[in-house]
C-alpha cells in the first residue's frame, strides 16, 4: 500500500484515523469508492497522492470482556484490499516514483514527547512529480 500512497505507511488498518476534510469529501462521495476496510487504504492512497504524508501514532490496543470484537473477514478483506491496490497502481502505470518514495521516503511517527509536533500548520506536503 505504501507504493500507492506514494509514501511509507506503517499501519492502515489499526488505530484511529484523522483525515483532512477535503481529502474525506472527495473520496467518500465517489460512487466508486471503495467500501468497507478497503476504503480507509484507499483514503490513504488518495491523500498520498495528493501530496498528504501520513503520520503515524501509536494508540494502545484495548481488549476486554464485553468490547466488541474486529468485524474484519481476513480473506474478503484482504482480497478487496489488494484488488484495490492493484487497480490503483495499474492505473497509474504502476507507478515506479510512487515505488521509490515509499522505500526511501522517512517513516514518519508521532513522539508524546515531542509537543511540536502538535500544532495546526497544514499537512506536511510532499513535492510533486
Amino acid at each position: 500500500m505504501s507504493w500507492a500512497a506514494r509514501h511509507p505507511i506503517d499501519d492502515s488498518q489499526s488505530g484511529f484515523r484523522l483525515y483532512p476534510a477535503e481529502v474525506a469529501r472527495q473520496i467518500a462521495t465517489r460512487p466508486d469508492a471503495a467500501g468497507g476496510f478497503a476504503f480507509e487504504s484507499e483514503v490513504l492512497i488518495e491523500a498520498g497522492r495528493r501530496g498528504f504524508q501520513t503520520v503515524a501514532v501509536d494508540v494502545p490496543a484495548i481488549y476486554g470482556a464485553g468490547l466488541r470484537s474486529s468485524h474484519f473477514r481476513p480473506v474478503a478483506d484482504i482480497t478487496r484490499i489488494v484488488l484495490m491496490i492493484g487497480a490503483k497502481l495499474l492505473g497509474v502505470g504502476m507507478d515506479p516514483v510512487g515505488l521509490w518514495r515509499s522505500l526511501t521516503a522517512p517513516r514518519l511517527r508521532w513522539q508524546d514527547d515531542d509537543p511540536a509536533q502538535c500544532d495546526d500548520r497544514p499537512a506536511q506536503r510532499l513535492a510533486q512529480s
